[in-house]
């Protein structure tokens, strides 16, 4: 009250000033590009549903147009923002910024940390496997990071997606097998020291604590335990044979899959099978991927065996399809636990809202996919393969002879004989075409060794030739100057003799203008070249 308005006023002006500079600078803190990022901190306090004020709050969280602003390849430029479809854990934008498009990953909880806490994903993993399947050329390149928020901007690929109906197609899941055994092979993971390789079981029981965590303690059913006694017992069985380790993706659904065929020359202007989103990414056993797209995908026999073969290029010597068949039909059933676990605990956390046709037409929520899943559990772990499978396994492990009549079976019920038609044809015209590449590369060798001793001889042709040349000028030369000394009286040269003509001595090179008579000898002994060439040229 004492003080003057106009002081009040300068205070008032300063004290916005203050709070603007102080929300652009926690606008602009932690921006940075693609590079190895540190694990978000994650919140210690138990995890609880959210209720659908929380849930709309975190919503507002997906405006595009505050996370544009964020990424060095957008701020201060100009750009048009699109919503793109789909997507159960991320919201995604289509940004077009300078004549460049990228999409704009988002995650589920708006950059929070606690869906990495929920779900267990390691973003130094996802960040490793992305850089590293762009530089495979396995999937579109990863233009800025902002790990503190766990958002990505990638470049944008025109292609179609996979479909339920098209990752069935022999020729296409050949595709998909070359690029797995790709990723699989050069995707170099840093593992920090003890850590556990990956199983779906351990996801699940993750997924079991996060939802007996929650304020609705319904959200996961008691009879959960049950099913999590059984995949113990057949996880135990496998970890004595699952050994091969190498980086995961863990998440091959059909849209995370993505054929393009460019109509510029992007990527070498080439058809090629893209791989998408690596946040689930992780290290374990690689069979763990065939499971993934097994299950996820439902896989009869024939193209489970199809998966094996074409990913160990069809060696009868080197592999037993049976053991690996076994393997697969005691792993896919790990993945429908923890994918019905994912399911009933997305129910309660996720704020972005369910994709309708995932799954199948009739499931429209995310506790209705988390049920079909458990029920696939049950089904899967019923059937006679399971049982069978279970039987081949100890058998294998305990060094013994694998049953014939439940091998036998396994061929006649599952198909674990032949290729199909269509996967023999394909893998007939790989072999055709590697052969034919063989035989051009065994062709193209030998043509340049070919060319390399021609080039060899004849550069041995021309030495000769110059040292014939040489001789005979230096003969020609002597001849005149024996011929000059005849003349002047003087002691001829022989055979043994040096040259006697050099232009200076290295100890006594004459001043500048005084040269002793040697530029004239130099130019006489230049005229004698010249006529001794013209005599070579006439010889």
């Amino acid at each position: 009250r004492n003080f003057p308005s106009h002081v009040m006023m300068k205070l008032a002006v300063f004290a916005a000033l203050w709070v603007f500079l102080c929300y652009v600078d926690g606008k602009m803190v932690g921006t940075q590009a693609a590079g190895p990022p540190p694990e978000a901190p994650l919140p210690d306090d138990p995890v609880h549903a959210e209720d659908e004020e929380s849930k709309d709050k975190t919503r507002k969280g997906f405006e595009g147009e505050v996370w544009a602003e964020k990424f060095p390849s957008v701020t201060g430029r100009k750009y048009d923002l699109v919503p793109l479809p789909g997507g159960l854990s991320n919201v995604n934008y289509k940004i077009a910024v300078n004549g460049s498009t990228f999409v704009m990953r988002i995650p589920g909880d708006a950059g929070t940390g606690n869906y990495q806490k929920i779900h267990k994903i390691n973003r130094g993993y996802e960040h490793q496997c992305a850089v590293r399947a762009h530089e495979l050329k396995l999937s579109p390149e990863l233009v800025d990071y902002l790990p503190e928020h766990a958002a990505m901007l990638s470049q944008f690929v025109e292609g179609d997606p996979l479909t339920e109906d098209t990752i069935h197609d022999p020729i296409m899941l050949a595709h998909i097998v070359e690029t797995l055994r790709q990723f699989h092979s050069d995707v170099k993971l840093t593992i920090p020291e003890g850590t556990e390789p990956f199983t779906p079981l351990e996801r699940a029981r993750n997924y079991l604590n996060v939802g007996r965590a929650m304020d609705n303690k319904e959200v996961v059913p008691d009879w959960i335990d049950e099913l999590i006694a059984v995949a113990e017992d057949t996880q135990a069985l496998l970890d004595k044979v699952l050994k091969n380790y190498t980086a995961l993706h863990c998440d091959l659904i059909p849209s995370n899959f993505l054929w393009s065929v460019p109509d510029k020359e992007d990527y070498e202007g080439v058809d090629r099978l893209w791989l998408l989103d690596f946040e689930y990414c992780n290290w374990g056993d690689y069979r763990w991927d065939f499971a993934n797209i097994a299950e996820m995908n439902s896989f009869d026999g024939e193209e489970m065996f199809n998966l094996i073969a074409h990913y160990v290029d069809y060696d009868h010597d080197r592999v037993n399809y049976h053991v690996e068949m076994s393997l697969l039909f005691l792993m896919r059933p790990l993945y429908s636990l923890s994918e019905g676990l994912w399911g009933l605990v997305q129910q309660e956390v996720s704020p972005v809202p369910w994709t309708p046709g995932l799954g199948g037409e009739h499931i429209q929520s995310f506790k209705e996919y988390g049920m079909h899943y458990l029920k696939k559990f049950n089904t899967d772990v019923a059937a006679q393969a399971h049982t069978d499978s279970l039987a081949i396994i100890k058998a294998f492990v305990a060094g013994e002879p694998l049953p014939e009549e439940l091998v036998g079976r396994m061929e006649e019920e599952e198909g674990v004989t032949e290729l199909s038609e269509e996967a023999l044809a394909f893998l007939a015209e790989e072999e055709a075409a590697a052969a034919a590449s063989a035989k051009w590369l065994k062709e193209t060798e030998e043509e340049n060794k070919a060319k390399a001793k021609k080039a060899a001889e004849d550069e041995e042709r021309r030495k000769q030739m110059v040292k014939e040349s040489d001789d005979i000028i230096a003969q020609v030369l002597r001849d005149e100057e024996n011929e000059r000394r005849k003349d002047a009286g003087e002691e001829v040269l022989t055979e043994g003799d040096p040259w006697p003509f050099a232009p200076y001595e290295d100890d006594d090179t004459p001043e500048e203008g005084e040269d002793g008579g040697a530029g004239e000898q130099k130019a006489e002994q230049d005229g004698w070249y010249g006529d001794a060439e013209q005599d070579m040229k006439e010889f």
